[in-house]
């Protein structure tokens, strides 16, 4: 999501149990998802931007985040934190300093969702824990259908927001079913393209303000980064698909840059 909405176009700047389940059972708020469970999603983490929340991101090592590049516009190791080991923004959970902010090389803002992915490096490993705690990223490509779980703290209808993070079971569909719902967005920015994966499943239902950076989960494992979704202001899920940068894509990008700069993964 380019999330944050603009007139037309929400561009969502920020988007299992869970303990890293791929599906979640009674959906009812993110839009249309639930309160997720203390624990129950350890390697959600929000980012903060001047002290206050922006984005979410995944511990995908002991000192690594991976979210969204147009999360870490303007983030910098003096202005950002990482919250962890919390599923409430207002209460819990432990701050970590930035020691560097990665995104990926290609990443064009002007170009909606072109290459939207990220990394961000900690000056210290987190403690791993029952509440924080790393998740899998994998080369697999997630089959058309297959249920995806996304969580975060987005906003839960056209004005309403909470501090409790969300989670909500969506499917996967093709680029091609994707690329055809797109046809008759107004903007021509609203692309897709290899990198990308989608998800849709009924109007009501999908990713809003806020949960841009977020973790797509499939088969207990990390599948894809929210990116964008389209809608009329002010409202979410309106009928469009969510757009994800798909881990499988980036996933050589991701083992290289982890290894030329850090000691540590």
């Amino acid at each position: 999501m380019y999330l944050k909405t603009a007139t037309v176009l929400f561009l969502v700047y920020a988007l299992c149990e869970i303990a890293c389940t791929s599906s979640i059972d009674h959906m009812e708020r993110i839009i249309g998802g639930t309160d997720v469970k203390d624990g129950a999603a350890p390697y959600l983490v929000a980012l903060k931007k001047n002290g206050s929340f922006s984005c979410d991101g995944s511990i995908i090592g002991a000192r690594w985040i991976l979210t969204a590049a147009h999360c870490v516009i303007g983030l910098t190791p003096r202005n950002a934190v990482i919250l962890a080991g919390t599923n409430n923004l207002n209460k819990g959970g432990k701050e970590y300093t930035v020691d560097r902010v990665i995104p990926y090389r290609k990443y064009v803002h002007s170009r909606l969702g072109w290459m939207d992915i990220a990394l961000i490096r900690l000056k210290a490993p987190v403690a791993i824990g029952k509440r924080i705690n790393t998740i899998k990223y994998t080369t697999d490509d997630v089959p058309v259908n297959a249920t995806l779980t996304i969580v975060g703290w987005g906003y839960t209808g056209p004005i309403e927001r909470t501090n409790q993070s969300q989670a909500i079971n969506v499917r996967k569909i093709d680029l091609n079913q994707c690329r055809e719902m797109y046809t008759k967005y107004p903007l021509q920015r609203a692309s897709i393209y290899d990198g990308n994966l989608c998800s849709f499943t009924r109007p009501g239902q999908g990713v809003c303000n806020g949960d841009s950076g977020g973790p797509v989960v499939w088969n207990r494992q990390l599948v894809g980064v929210v990116s964008w979704s389209g809608g009329d202001d002010p409202q979410c899920a309106v009928g469009y698909p969510d757009v994800h940068s798909r881990i499988s894509f980036f996933y050589n990008w991701i083992r290289k840059t982890i290894a030329g700069n850090s000691e540590s993964a």
